[in-house]
């Protein structure tokens, strides 16, 4: 049995249901998974939901720009930039007409199928497998853990694996509450299980990256 999270159906499920079942079908031994790459407890286009994508994607671009920031004279550019985009991101954060313009369409949302017995990872979208990855001896897990919106009690989480070409791919992204919400100890820990679950079938190394406020 195949369990398939896609986006039709990612507003009518919780990301602890989600979590439940793929522990279940792991439990059962199941030979594949498939889960959605992004999982949200706010109903898609609902306000809170715009509010978490603001987050999400002010988040993405501070950590692109200081990343990205080629040498030392570019600090103060970088940082005028950054100081900018928080102010812009206050802005459209409190003013729901803007949310539309900020956050314009839905984030990509390939199915991930995971392939145990094959040790195969490929990405669906629209019905037709867009990339497939395999796993060797330098492949391995990565599990990110972060405040969302400086919160330590609701958390950013994103599960990427490594091919054996040592790169990066992104299986999951999801919110573990409500924005400003507390996470309960009990899903974090579910969610722990998961990936070590997951990490443990495929014969891969775990890493953790967990940050807090």
């Amino acid at each position: 049995m195949v369990v398939q999270l896609n986006q039709k159906n990612t507003d009518e499920m919780t990301a602890q249901e989600t979590v439940s079942r793929l522990l279940r079908m792991l439990e059962n031994q199941e030979p594949m998974l498939e889960f959605s790459q992004q999982q949200y407890f706010s109903p898609i286009y609902s306000r809170e939901w715009y509010k978490t994508q603001v987050v999400r994607r002010t988040f993405d671009l501070l950590g692109y720009s200081w990343a990205s920031c080629p040498d030392f004279w570019a600090i103060p550019l970088i940082l005028i930039f950054c100081l900018l985009l928080i102010l812009s991101a206050i802005l459209v954060y409190f003013l729901p007409p803007l949310h539309r313009f900020f956050v314009h369409r839905l984030p990509e949302n390939p199915l991930v199928h995971i392939d145990f017995a094959q040790r195969e990872i490929t990405f669906w979208q629209n019905q037709k497998c867009i990339q497939k990855i395999e796993l060797g001896l330098p492949s391995s897990l990565m599990y990110k853990q972060q405040p969302l919106c400086f919160s330590v009690n609701n958390k950013l989480i994103k599960l990427n694996i490594y091919d054996k070409n040592s790169k990066g791919h992104l299986l999951w992204q999801m919110e573990t509450a409500v924005l400003f919400g507390k996470t309960e100890a009990k899903f974090l820990q579910q969610i722990d299980d998961l990936t070590g679950k997951m990490a443990k079938k495929l014969n891969l190394t775990l890493f953790y990256e967990k940050t807090s406020v």
